[in-house]
């Protein structure tokens, strides 16, 4: 027991190291070629041989399995197995021509596959076929089917055999055996020479063979010939239109039922059997029966045919139907049926009967011409019928289509008119039937023509003018019938191209201020609306652009000022789309009025200023000379410190003594001197100058206020001035001092070159 166990222990350990030796296996498979040998194309009954050698690389002592597949046209072919190194060979004996075509091997290691290349074997020569009539008993009748073969010696694949009587196909049929048996019918009689082949199917190119050795099978003609005969023979006399004739077929030997007896003429049945040996037909013959008259005789697959012809004359022609070639509406016009006598010796012409039936109404007229009247369009159609005798015969219909009249034609341009510029003009009619010619016209002279032959065809004329009213010169007729209908003239809107731009200012240029608005007027000769753009000179946009309905357009600049200044010019274009400029107008802003005013005024202002500040610094120094002749008074008893100085302000007007006029109102300021006879010169010095400026220097005394009362009613200040010791002379007893008196009235005094009296007694009295 314990060595059986040892001994399945062993066998299951080296099963499984075999296991994994396997799976451990190591191989490639890198190719596979294949090669038939020998090399090139071959012949029938060779024995080539294909070579399929793979390309394995593995471990040394290893074995493996290689699995061959072998392909024809991808059709699996062969299949083996083989565990040895050698390459598959695989023999294919006695070759033939379906074994050629497109080998390819496949060989499969474990999981790993290859593919082989393609080789194309070739073979040629394929046998003579054999042709065999199988009929035991000859000869062989008309119409009767006989069995044939036709074999392919010792070949293989899919045939095709052909039959041939007289070297003409007759048959075909597909077979995958190298045999085939066939009935044919042999419906010519004599002697046919059958011949047969084959084709062997393959791709891509099948191979056909030779034509078998031709078998003769002589065919014995079917006895039962047609007979057919017509009285009164057609040979011998004429057969007019409305003769009986009679007609028979047959075939003469004892009635068979398998015999089908039949009579026709042209494609028409006329009688048949097949219980008896003839059958007869009689009938009155017209123009159509004119033709063949045919008799057969059919037997299974056997026809027998004979035939006569049978001329029947006419004694009257079918008749036509005319009318007039165009029919309009509201047309009258007649409808003619016309036949012609072909056989004056049959009939006559007053037996002939004539009837034009028109199918809408039913109406019938018994005349060969008939008149109608038509009110609208569409269509009539009218049939005649002649009778001479038994002959009545039918003109096929006619159909007579009512034309519509052509309606008033309207003209209008394609696209926009514009003077000088050619463009066309279409008639059109609305209504009317075609052809419809349409004539331009100008002042009613035609100067074009179109014919519309079609629907959607236009009448297109070319035209250009130079005014705007030659326009209305042109106009259309339209013509389909008889009578032209002439249209109204054209009238359209025409666009004359612009010219003479013009550009106006308001107000005139040399009325622009400032502050004011300033109107661009812009205007151009030609067809409005009218675009007008306005440019400043230096500006490269437009300033403004506008459409007008009118020639004109004006553009306003409000409240301009020096910056407006500069060259405008507009420009202006229409659907002619021919851009005009204007001139170019220069605006020159000036300075408003209230500016000029203010300008003057300030430099007016300015000059009196200047003026017063001159007179004001004139007067100032002029008062600094005339220091040395101031005239003072000095008191009795100076005191030198008290000095006072008294000056006038520049707005006090200061008159000299001996030019001042005093009046009662004392509105005058004034100054006396003693009259001492040291001061003459001094005295003449002052009356030689007018304007000067008296400034004294007092030493007042004490003085009461009630000593120097002020006038009432007057402004008149006394100041007492006293001059400097220096250069007086002797004084009066008095030692009155110098008085002056300054008038403060605004106004200004009058002037009086009179010297005034001086009265001492009216002198304030000094004050101690």
């Amino acid at each position: 027991m314990g060595s059986l166990f040892l001994l399945f222990f062993f066998a299951v350990l080296g099963s499984s190291t075999c296991q994994q030796a396997e799976g451990l296996t190591l191989f490639t498979l890198e190719k596979v070629t294949l090669s038939i040998e020998p090399d090139g194309a071959v012949g029938r009954d060779a024995s080539p041989t294909l070579r399929c050698r793979p390309l394995v690389k593995s471990s040394p002592g290893t074995s493996l399995v290689r699995r061959y597949v072998v392909f024809k046209d991808n059709v699996e072919l062969h299949r083996w197995n083989s565990s040895r190194a050698d390459d598959l060979l695989w023999r294919i004996p006695n070759a033939r021509v379906s074994d050629g075509g497109k080998y390819m091997c496949h060989v499969s290691i474990q999981d790993k596959t290859a593919v082989s290349n393609t080789e194309r074997l070739k073979v040629t020569g394929l046998s003579q076929p054999v042709l065999l009539v199988l009929r035991n008993t000859a000869p062989v009748q008309e119409g009767e089917r006989v069995p044939v073969s036709c074999r392919a010696p010792g070949e293989t694949g899919t045939f095709i055999f052909y039959f041939y009587d007289q070297g003409e196909e007759i048959h075909e049929v597909q077979s995958t055996s190298n045999q085939v048996e066939v009935e044919l019918l042999f419906s010519n009689p004599g002697v046919r020479d059958m011949q047969c082949a084959y084709m062997v199917l393959m791709v891509p190119d099948s191979v056909k063979s030779n034509h078998s050795q031709a078998e003769s099978v002589r065919v014995q003609e079917f006895d039962l010939l047609p007979v057919l005969s017509v009285l009164p023979d057609p040979a011998k006399t004429k057969i007019f239109e409305g003769d009986r004739i009679n007609v028979s077929c047959e075939y003469r030997r004892a009635i068979d039922p398998l015999v089908r007896v039949a009579l026709s003429n042209g494609n028409q049945l006329l009688d048949v059997t097949q219980t008896q040996a003839k059958v007869s037909h009689g009938l009155t013959v017209f123009s159509n029966h004119s033709g063949e008259f045919e008799c057969s005789v059919v037997k299974v697959n056997v026809v027998k045919k004979t035939n006569s012809t049978v001329k029947v004359l006419e004694i009257i022609s079918t008749p036509t139907l005319t009318v007039n070639p165009d029919v309009f509406e509201n047309d009258t016009f007649h409808v003619r049926c016309q036949s012609d006598i072909l056989a004056p010796e049959r009939v006559d012409s007053a037996d002939v009967k004539y009837q034009i039936h028109r199918n809408e109404g039913h109406t019938s007229y018994n005349d060969r011409v008939f008149g109608d009247l038509v009110r609208t369009t569409g269509s009539r159609t009218y049939t005649c019928t002649v009778t001479a005798g038994n002959i009545v015969k039918h003109s096929p219909a006619l159909v007579v289509q009512i034309k519509a009249l052509a309606s008033e034609p309207q003209i209008w341009a394609l696209g926009r008119v514009v003077v000088g510029r050619p463009f066309q003009v279409s008639c059109h009619s609305d209504r009317g039937s075609l052809p419809i010619t349409h004539t331009l016209l100008r002042n009613r002279v035609p100067v074009g023509t179109v014919t519309v032959t079609r629907p959607g065809q236009q009448a297109l004329f070319n035209l250009t003018i130079q005014r705007a009213g030659e326009i209305q010169d042109y106009g259309c007729s339209s013509r389909n019938s008889r009578q032209a209908v002439v249209g109204k003239r054209l009238n359209i809107s025409v666009v004359v191209p612009l010219s003479d731009p013009g550009l106006s200012v308001l107000p005139a240029l040399s009325d622009i201020l400032e502050g004011v608005d300033l109107i661009l007027i812009c205007s151009a000769e030609g067809s409005p609306p009218i675009t007008f753009r306005w440019y400043r000179d230096d500006a490269a946009k437009s300033l403004h652009s506008s459409t007008s309905a009118t020639v004109t357009a004006s553009h306003v600049i409000h409240g301009v000022d020096k910056r407006a200044s500069g060259a405008y010019y507009c420009e202006a274009v229409n659907y002619a789309n021919v851009s005009v400029r204007s001139q170019k107008v220069i605006v020159e802003v000036k300075t408003a009025t209230w500016k000029k005013v203010l300008i003057v005024a300030s430099c007016l202002l300015t000059v009196a200023v200047v003026v017063l500040l001159c007179v004001l610094r004139f007067r100032a120094k002029r008062g600094k000379r005339d220091t040395a002749a101031e005239l003072s008074v000095k008191p009795s008893s100076p005191k030198p410190d008290d000095s006072l100085t008294v000056s006038l302000t520049h707005n006090t007007e200061v008159y000299d003594a001996t030019t001042v006029r005093v009046d009662g109102a004392g509105t005058s300021v004034w100054s006396e001197r003693s009259a001492h006879p040291g001061s003459d010169e001094e005295s003449s010095a002052v009356s030689s100058e007018p304007d000067v400026e008296y400034t004294e220097v007092v030493h007042p005394r004490p003085m009461d206020p009630a000593r120097v009362p002020l006038r009432k009613g007057t402004d008149t200040v006394y100041s007492e001035l006293q001059n400097s010791p220096t250069g007086l002379g002797d004084l009066d007893p008095h030692d009155y001092g110098s008085v002056e008196y300054a008038s403060l009235n605004t106004e200004q005094p009058e002037l009086n070159h009179d010297q005034p009296q001086l009265n001492h007694h009216d002198l304030p009295v000094p004050v101690d």
